[in-house]
C-alpha cells in the first residue's frame, strides 16, 4: 500500500548532489547566493523533465480552454510547447562553505487552474536529520502556442494521475498489477501541498497592490 508522498510518482522528488567551488564564493567567503539559482535551475529541470515527458510536445493533445468567445472549447492547437518559470521564492537559512558537498531536492507539490507549484531544498548529507541550507517556492506554466493548458488536464494526459472521480475512492490499477492512488487521495496530498503555497501568493498580491497603490 502507498502510504507517503514520495512512493506517487507524481509527488517523487528528485535529488541532485553537488559541492561549492571556489568560483561560487563571494566577499564573505561563503557561496553566494545567486548561485543558489544555477542549481535550481538543474534540480527544477530534472523534475519538470521526468513530469512533462510523457505528453510533450502535445502535438495530438485535445487542450480543454475558453475560447475569446468566452466558450469552453477542447482541440488540438498548433504552435510551440513551452514550460515557462512564473516565479520564484527563496530563503537562505545557514552558508555553505569552500567545497561543502550538500544535496537540492525538488518536487511537486500542487498546482491550480494555471501554475504547478514546485517545492526545493538545499540540504546537507549529514544523516540522519539532514541541516537545511535553503529552500524555494516556484511556479510553471504550460503553453502550447498561446494557450494555457490546465495542469490536471496535462497531468491525466501523461498518466500520472487518473480521471476526476469524487466518488471513487478505490486504487486505480495500473500497467503490472501496480496499485496507483484514486483522484481523492492525489487530490488530497495535492491541498496539502496549497496549503504552504497560500501566503506566497497572498503575499505576492500584496506586493503589486503596494506598488499599484
Amino acid at each position: 500500500m502507498l502510504d507517503s508522498i514520495e512512493q506517487h510518482p507524481l509527488f517523487q522528488p528528485v535529488l541532485i548532489s553537488t559541492y561549492v567551488p571556489l568560483l561560487e564564493i563571494d566577499m564573505n567567503l561563503h557561496k553566494s547566493n545567486s548561485t543558489f539559482f544555477t542549481d535550481l535551475d538543474v534540480s527544477r529541470i530534472k523534475l519538470m523533465g521526468r513530469i512533462i515527458a510523457p505528453a510533450w510536445p502535445m502535438d495530438d493533445m485535445e487542450i480543454e480552454y475558453k475560447g475569446r468567445d468566452g466558450k469552453d472549447k477542447k482541440e488540438k492547437v498548433k504552435g510551440r510547447p513551452a514550460l515557462i518559470l512564473g516565479a520564484t521564492h527563496t530563503s537562505f537559512k545557514r552558508e555553505l562553505r569552500p567545497y561543502a558537498t550538500y544535496d537540492i531536492e525538488s518536487r511537486i507539490l500542487g498546482w491550480d487552474s494555471r501554475w504547478i507549484y514546485v517545492g526545493s531544498w538545499f540540504l546537507s548529507k549529514t544523516m540522519p536529520k539532514k541541516k537545511i541550507y535553503a529552500t524555494s517556492l516556484s511556479k510553471y506554466i504550460i503553453k502550447k502556442g498561446r494557450i494555457t493548458v490546465p495542469p490536471e488536464q496535462f497531468f491525466r494526459e501523461c498518466g500520472w494521475i487518473p480521471i476526476r472521480n469524487e466518488n471513487n475512492n478505490k486504487k486505480e490499477e495500473m500497467a503490472g498489477n501496480e496499485k496507483f492512488w484514486s483522484w481523492s487521495e492525489v487530490e488530497a496530498h495535492k491541498e496539502k501541498g496549497m496549503q504552504i503555497i497560500q501566503t506566497w501568493g497572498e503575499a505576492n498580491v500584496l506586493m503589486e497592490q503596494e506598488y499599484e497603490g
